[in-house]
């Protein structure tokens, strides 16, 4: 069966940390240039990239009735410029209400979720971007035209974001490390902390080329490369998020 990881922020285990001295120096990335970069980095290695996916999650606070709830989907719906109506769900008391749309062959959803907390809602937005390749420069005018809305709203929005890509070989774990240590160096990185099996290779690192970062035990990380040998196919996938993997891999 073929294993799939998500959302993974292993423990640390410290195989080793490198330098890449000889890769030349350059200023920190903005967020379009980050995702060119990883685009690029990947199609080095000699994958195709496939699919691109960004998300962010904004709190927005607290409010007092499901009504309130509503009427924030419906306010969000409307700035996003969604035609489609929401769909509530329930899931473990939570209220969700899920709202997607096609935006020019780009699918973009918007999640706005109620957790019960003291007889009122602590509120969230949750909006995902998804696409393709050729999509890269829609999706990154829709992410900053979405950062646009929630600074208008007082909030801050960090998006993650996904880029997958397939290589059409069976690579073995030991070609699957090679892999990603071009990526890493192409994108100056260097590794932190690994997950590894029969199949599968997951390696967390940090790069200094963006700014955004989280903290895993004492270390700094910005960026996840992962493989897996898709047997079923007969091809090995690749994966590369930052500032970590928010999707199957």
């Amino acid at each position: 069966m073929l294993k799939k990881y998500s959302y993974w922020v292993p423990p640390v285990i410290l195989v080793m940390i490198y330098l890449l001295a000889s890769m030349p120096v350059f200023a920190h990335a903005t967020e379009n240039q980050t995702i060119t970069q990883m685009i690029q980095a990947i199609e080095q290695t000699g994958a195709e990239p496939t699919v691109i996916e960004m998300r962010t999650t904004v709190d927005l606070g607290m409010v007092d009735t499901t009504k309130d709830l509503t009427e924030a989907e419906i306010s969000w719906s409307k700035r996003l410029n969604f035609s489609e109506k929401p769909k509530l769900m329930m899931e473990d008391s939570r209220y969700i209400y899920v709202t997607e749309e096609n935006m020019g062959g780009i699918t973009c959803v918007l999640r706005l979720i109620g957790v019960p907390q003291n007889d009122k809602f602590h509120t969230y937005v949750v909006v995902g971007l998804k696409g393709k390749r050729i999509h890269a420069q829609d999706m990154e005018k829709f992410r900053d035209q979405i950062t646009a809305l929630f600074k208008k709203a007082s909030r801050i929005p960090q998006f993650s974001t996904c880029i997958r890509g397939i290589y059409s070989d069976k690579l073995s774990v030991d070609q699957q490390e090679d892999k990603i240590h071009e990526v890493l160096a192409a994108l100056q990185a260097n590794e932190i902390e690994r997950l590894q099996d029969e199949t599968v290779l997951s390696i967390s690192a940090y790069t200094e080329l963006w700014n955004p970062a989280i903290t895993t035990g004492q270390h700094k990380m910005n960026l996840q490369v992962a493989t897996h040998l898709d047997s079923l196919d007969s091809i090995t996938r690749i994966t590369v998020g930052t500032p970590i993997i928010t999707a199957e891999y």
